[in-house]
């Protein structure tokens, strides 16, 4: 007896039923594969130059955004400029009031100093988690991150600090010659820029508390050996070679020459008698008679570039601790 003839329908079902597991765990497998195999980032989605470019364009506008820091920062050195202007006003050319100038030079070197360090000791730390966060998730590199930042305050540190040298300088009556003009500008910017770059080596190396604290600690030793208080020959030996680590004395010792250096002319005495009517004679006082101001203006150069390489590093090792 033949066996009956089976339903195609029925046929059929065990082939569909067959074909559904096969499916399912095919892409179950697909969709495991696929959430084990994270996709591997190499590098960042741009070059160096345009990351740098961005970022300097966004730090630059929330400086500009920023109006109140940036007026108080114009607004206090125009102010202070005009303060000492009229407080040592028309003393550059009086040979009786050359301890007064060298005090109002001093002074000047030590203004733009703590201008420019106090407000960068902030910049690292405050920064520091959305640089982390962005830096994880490869928007930019350390590296387009740190000269963008650094570069994008360099043109505001400088014209505040030239705005207030330009003031004391015409105000106080120094010899008006172009050259010199130059040179004392030049200077006390350069010492500006370095103290600059120590405030964004200790905002990188220190916590915000720290970094306050510490700023102004560290300004102590180097006014100390800056040669106004003491003569370089009134240091004992053993501490003289800690003159050549004050960056403020290679600003303070190229402000003085730049005003009283290069065979400067005789000074108008204004009372019976000066004893440094002659320019060189007082330059000797102060031990800098043989100084050199170009060999400041290297050594404030080399300052600049050694500490902002060190304020690279400190970060980039702050970075890898963090991760």
């Amino acid at each position: 007896m033949s066996e009956p003839a089976l339903n195609p329908e029925k046929q059929n079902l065990p082939n569909a039923t067959n074909l559904a597991p096969v499916t399912c765990t095919t892409s179950l497998l697909d969709s495991s594969e696929s959430f084990s195999k994270k996709p591997v980032k190499t590098g960042f989605p741009t070059s160096g130059w345009k990351q740098f470019w961005i970022l300097l364009k966004r730090t630059f506008r929330s400086i500009l955004r920023d109006q109140m820091l940036t007026h108080l920062r114009l607004c206090s050195h125009t102010v202070v400029g005009l303060l000492i202007g009229f407080l040592y006003y028309d003393i550059g050319t009086d040979a009786a009031k050359v301890m007064s100038n060298a005090g109002c030079i001093f002074f000047t070197v030590m203004f733009t100093m703590f201008t420019a360090m106090m407000p960068t000791i902030l910049t690292f730390p405050t920064e520091m988690s959305v640089f982390v966060r962005e830096h994880l998730n490869y928007w930019y590199s350390l590296k387009a991150f740190y000269f963008a930042k650094t570069m994008a305050d360099l043109p505001f540190q400088i014209v505040f600090s030239g705005v207030y040298v330009m003031i004391v300088y015409f105000m106080t009556g120094q010899p008006m010659q172009t050259e010199r003009v130059l040179m004392f500008v030049t200077i006390n910017i350069l010492t500006a820029l370095v103290a600059q770059s120590l405030g964004l080596l200790i905002g990188a190396a220190m916590k915000i508390e720290t970094g306050v604290y510490l700023g102004p600690v560290t300004t102590i030793p180097v006014v100390l050996f800056s040669g106004f208080f003491v003569n370089f020959n009134a240091i004992p030996s053993y501490l003289q070679w800690l003159t050549y680590l004050s960056y403020v004395r290679y600003g303070f010792e190229g402000a003085m020459l730049s005003v009283y250096g290069f065979e400067r002319e005789k000074l108008k005495c204004s009372e019976a008698y000066c004893h440094f009517r002659k320019p060189d004679k007082f330059l000797k006082e102060m031990t800098m008679d043989q100084a050199n101001f170009w060999v400041d203006v290297g050594a404030l150069s080399a300052f600049f570039v050694f500490i902002r390489v060190i304020s690279y590093l400190v970060l980039r090792f702050k970075l890898k601790m963090m991760q």
